[in-house]
């Protein structure tokens, strides 16, 4: 068996770490969903919620992209928009995947970041 093949087979040569980011990822994914949850159920909607003298959480309704963008579209939008962050977020993973080995540290946190 070669040196790479047995660093990939055993959990030491990067399943461990790629498993890891991959929960990275998922703990952002429900983090970012409890907050929003809890914002729609308890703040009212355009309520501002100071947190210091320049940041204000705000109950909001965005029916577009990011800051309304193609908010009148005919509805095609959303299916783009779902299609693009799949196709993203799978080179992400393949990407993570990819690196697993390498001891990239920063990167795959960036990555996981991203995808989460």
């Amino acid at each position: 068996m070669s040196e790479e093949t047995e660093n990939q087979a055993t959990p030491s040569g990067g399943y461990k770490a790629f498993t890891l980011w991959m929960f990275v990822a998922t703990l952002i994914v429900v983090f970012d969903q409890l907050t929003k949850w809890m914002i729609v159920k308890w703040v009212p909607l355009y309520d501002k919620i100071p947190v210091n003298s320049f940041i204000n959480i705000t109950h909001q309704r965005n029916t577009g992209a990011a800051f309304s963008f193609l908010a009148d579209a005919a509805g095609w939008q959303r299916w783009f928009f779902i299609s693009l962050a799949t196709v993203v977020s799978g080179y992400i993973i393949w990407w993570l995947w990819k690196i697993r080995t390498e001891g990239q540290v920063l990167l795959s946190a960036g990555l996981s970041l991203v995808l989460g």
